[in-house]
Parts: C-alpha cells; sequence; structure tokens
C-alpha cells in the first residue's frame, strides 16, 4: 500500500479536510477506542473511549454497538502488532485465535446498515527476523450483514481505498481512492 493524499487521520500532512472532519462537520460521530485518539486530532473526534489492553477494547466496541449512534467508530487493537515487534510466534498466534473468536460476538452486534472493515496499517511478521515492520500484504476484511455473497475483493493500491469505501458509506465524496461499498453492500 502507499500512503494517501486524502487522509482519515493526517491533517497535519495534507491542507485539506480529512474524512474524519467531514464526518463531524456533517453531524456524524466519530468514537475511538483504545489508543487510536493519539494517531487523531482530537478536534476531529466526538467521543474518546481509552482502553488497557485490547480485550478491553473489544468489550467498549461491543458496548458502543448498542447505542443506537450513526457515524464511525474506529478501535485500535494493538497486542498483535507488540508481538509480531518481538516476534513472539506462539502469543501471535494465540491473539489471532481470539480475534477469531471474537468477531462472530462483534458481528453479531451489527446492524443491518453496518459496515465492518478489519485491517492493518502495516505487516508485522512474527516469524521474519529483526523487529521492525515486515513487507507483506495487509489484510482487509470488510463486512455488512446486506451482504449475501461473500466474495474476494481486489487488491487494493492504496490505503486511500479503504478510506474512499468508508466515504462513500456515508455519501462523502473524496479525490482519491476506489470504494468497494458496492461490492459489500
Amino acid at each position: 500500500f502507499t500512503m494517501c493524499k486524502e487522509s482519515l487521520v493526517l491533517p497535519f500532512l495534507n491542507k485539506e479536510e480529512t474524512i474524519l472532519s467531514k464526518l463531524k462537520k456533517n453531524g456524524y460521530k466519530v468514537i475511538t477506542i483504545g489508543k487510536s485518539s493519539k494517531i487523531f486530532s482530537n478536534n476531529e473526534i466526538t467521543n474518546i473511549c481509552i482502553t488497557n489492553n485490547d480485550l478491553e477494547s473489544i468489550k467498549k466496541l461491543i458496548q458502543s454497538s448498542k447505542f443506537n449512534f450513526t457515524g464511525l467508530c474506529i478501535t485500535n487493537l494493538s497486542e498483535l502488532n507488540y508481538c509480531g515487534h518481538s516476534r513472539d510466534v506462539k502469543n501471535y498466534s494465540k491473539i489471532l485465535k481470539n480475534y477469531d473468536n471474537i468477531i462472530p460476538l462483534i458481528i453479531k452486534q451489527l446492524r443491518r446498515d453496518d459496515l465492518l472493515i478489519i485491517t492493518s496499517d502495516q505487516g508485522n511478521d512474527p516469524t521474519f527476523s529483526g523487529n521492525d515492520h515486515t513487507r507483506e500484504k495487509v489484510p482487509v476484511l470488510m463486512f455488512s450483514l446486506n451482504n449475501k455473497n461473500s466474495n474476494e475483493l481486489d487488491n487494493m493500491e492504496t490505503l486511500s481505498d479503504i478510506g474512499a469505501t468508508i466515504a462513500d458509506n456515508f455519501n462523502i465524496r473524496v479525490k482519491y481512492g476506489k470504494s468497494f461499498l458496492e461490492k459489500i453492500k
């Protein structure tokens, strides 16, 4: 993936409005759970929930889905990343298996018009040498209860494609990226 020009989160690199600021300006909630708020400009966020670990973040995500809000909820799970940097294959595997068990609990809370996107901002293979990020393609899973067929999406050229899909979901126009919304909703 390449860095996108139109960003969800990096207004200091880009003089244009971000997708988050457009969402907030249009009256949508922008909620962050976990350490996400440290990544974003706080003036673009409507609700911040700081947590101490991934399990707490996931519980808060599931709780947030019980509130009837319209907007974007970004949850940062970082323990897998830490295991990747420390090359801890055993705990990396354990965390992935836990995610496999947790995803159905999250999906169970979704409403018909919700869109779930699970992704990463970089690769971090725990079997690779060193402790830096690794170069494999990052996973992108998109899910909607409206999608009757599961299908494989085309490879994305840039992280802008995820931003474009989120923007498209809220009828916000963006200059960069290719939305995959029509293939999943």
